[in-house]
């Protein structure tokens, strides 16, 4: 995606609440007006929001307490050229345009907002999970494509659910050392970037493979029907900057044929039954699980959510 202007310093705030593809969407879009953004959050005191946008791989650097009004003194502090957000509208409390100022200033830039996806429904999906709404498919692996598209180095991306429909070469003398680690990556938080980014540091010099377990198999591992879709599940991990490789519906415990067959060295809390040979070497890494805080976290608040959610349907 080429810049509008290489040496452009790009602005986009926001709640960033359950940071999901959409979000990555959104900072991966906007490198297209410059090469250097900033993400201004505003003011939460769930600080783990900020580790988690950190880990974002298309974002340089992260603004914490902002203002819910892009404010101008924020764009002078941070030598912004550009704010930029998504075509949908943002107002505030008395219906104003939270960007009119930037806009009058020009130096504002807009970019497509991305479908199938949103808090709103997020927070739908924990409340009322038998009324899941999905992204189709199609839409879904557009955003991969480019998600992978836009990394320097693209990370391969292997569909063991369907052989025929993705399969790209994983690099075969890499001189780097091929660790593997696979999860279901649900409800992708803030202990999901700190798992990986211990697994790509147990290493001097990491090649990290991550493997996406498919429907089912998180359904049998975690007991309950996954929040995000495999799919949605794979942008998320795709986004991360630790993320070098990913392989979609991986076994929930891999086997040696299997870490030798994607070359991998090094495995990650392999499971119980993984059987340790001279070839592969399993590593323990403290797994930081989010998705049960996560729905206790809505479920404690949920007259708050059901009633924000009410209000902006009418």
């Amino acid at each position: 995606m080429p810049a509008e202007s290489p040496k452009a310093r790009l602005w986009l705030d926001g709640c960033f609440d359950g940071f999901h593809f959409a979000h990555a969407n959104a900072v991966r879009q906007s490198r297209k007006f410059g090469d250097y953004v900033i993400v201004g959050v505003h003011s939460d005191r769930v600080i783990e929001k900020y580790d988690l946008i950190r880990g974002c791989r298309w974002v340089d650097e992260v603004a914490e307490d902002v203002p819910y009004i892009t404010d101008m003194d924020y764009v002078a502090k941070y030598n912004i050229d550009y704010v930029c957000h998504g075509d949908d509208p943002v107002l505030d409390a008395n219906g104003k345009d939270c960007y009119e100022n930037a806009k009058k200033a020009g130096k504002y830039k807009e970019y497509p907002r991305t479908d199938g996806i949103s808090t709103t429904s997020l927070i739908d999906r924990i409340l009322m999970p038998e009324t899941r709404l999905l992204a189709p498919e199609e839409a879904l692996w557009k955003l991969i494509d480019e998600f992978a598209a836009a990394c320097p180095e693209p990370p391969p991306i292997i569909d063991l659910s369907d052989p025929n429909n993705r399969h790209d070469t994983l690099p075969r003398d890499n001189l780097q050392d091929v660790v593997y680690i696979g999860a279901s990556w649900d409800a992708f938080g803030s202990g999901h970037v700190e798992l990986l980014r211990r697994a790509h540091q147990t290493r001097k010099d990491t090649y990290l493979i991550v493997g996406v377990w498919g429907e089912q198999t998180t359904w049998d591992e975690c007991g309950e029907r996954p929040l995000l879709d495999t799919l949605e599940r794979v942008l998320a991990v795709l986004q991360c900057r630790y993320t070098s490789a990913v392989i979609i519906d991986a076994p929930a415990e891999p086997t040696a044929v299997f870490l030798s067959e994607i070359t991998a060295k090094f495995v990650v809390n392999p499971g119980d039954n993984f059987a340790v040979t001279n070839d592969i070497q399993a590593i323990t890494v403290p797994n930081l699980q989010t998705i049960e805080q996560l729905r206790e976290r809505v479920k404690d608040r949920k007259d708050l959510y059901s009633a924000r959610q009410k209000k902006k349907r009418i």
